[in-house]
């Protein structure tokens, strides 16, 4: 995590963490992977939206960001309403080899060749193989 956040600051990426938690929760979580502050902005529950099942989505235009400039990276794709900014990873499941995050890092070397970071977006996930997970 140390790392995809500051590989990602390096690029000139401003970090906002978007999350269906409430802020009592995940707030003490994200300052404990973070303890550099890389972390730019913080969205909680009450930034996301509810569907028609009553989930909380995930809505990148609450940013204020241009969406061709966005991604996020996210394990319930699903819930985010702008899917094709998703770069898609596998739920962490407590195992210390995990390396989906690692993976992650490949956005950063193909970033740059993209005007649209969605298009970016799509060639990790097909990659990674995670288009349809």
């Amino acid at each position: 995590m140390d790392k995809l956040l500051q590989v990602a600051t390096d690029c000139g990426y401003q970090i906002v963490i978007i999350t269906a938690s409430v802020r009592e929760y995940a707030s003490p979580i994200i300052d404990r992977i973070d303890p550099n502050g890389l972390i730019a902005h913080r969205l909680y529950r009450d930034s996301c939206k509810r569907n028609k099942c009553g989930m909380f989505i995930k809505d990148l235009s609450l940013t204020g960001r241009r969406l061709d400039r966005c991604i996020i990276i996210d394990d319930i794709w699903q819930r985010v309403l702008q899917r094709e900014n998703v770069v898609r990873i596998k739920p962490f499941k407590g195992d210390m080899e995990d390396t989906e995050l690692k993976k992650v890092l490949h956005f950063f070397h193909v970033e740059s060749r993209y005007v649209d970071l969605r298009d970016a977006v799509s060639h990790v996930n097909e990659w990674f193989g995670h288009q349809d997970l």
